[in-house]
């Protein structure tokens, strides 16, 4: 019986993790301030919210599969939270197919 209780336990406390982290990832939007002009605000559909410690983990847990997302077709360039991907390639149009399928992984995993 308390293994029942221990994974009771363990579920309500991942669930409730999991909706903390859902309601600091969705919802999101954005505007942009130029000459004192904004846009509308915009849907935030991708990324990490910056922010204080929680964004950090988020932003790591968000990269960690990075490298084997891209399959060796692209290099990832990571420097503290900025991200690059290069690609390379002899042949043009394999590098453009190239280019133009990362993306599709790294939001598709």
């Amino acid at each position: 019986m308390k293994q029942v209780t221990y994974v009771c336990v363990y579920i309500y406390i991942y669930l409730k993790f999991v909706l903390l982290f859902q309601s600091y990832i969705q919802g999101r939007y954005q505007r942009v301030l130029i000459d004192n002009k904004t846009n509308h605000n915009t849907a935030v559909s991708n990324g990490v919210p910056q922010g204080p410690v929680l964004g950090s983990t988020l932003f790591l847990l968000y990269i960690n599969d990075l490298p084997a997302v891209i399959n060796k077709k692209a290099i990832p360039v990571l420097f503290a939270v900025d991200t690059s991907i290069l690609c390379n390639h002899r042949n043009f149009r394999e590098l453009h197919v190239n280019i133009e399928t990362v993306p599709g992984n790294l939001i598709h995993g």
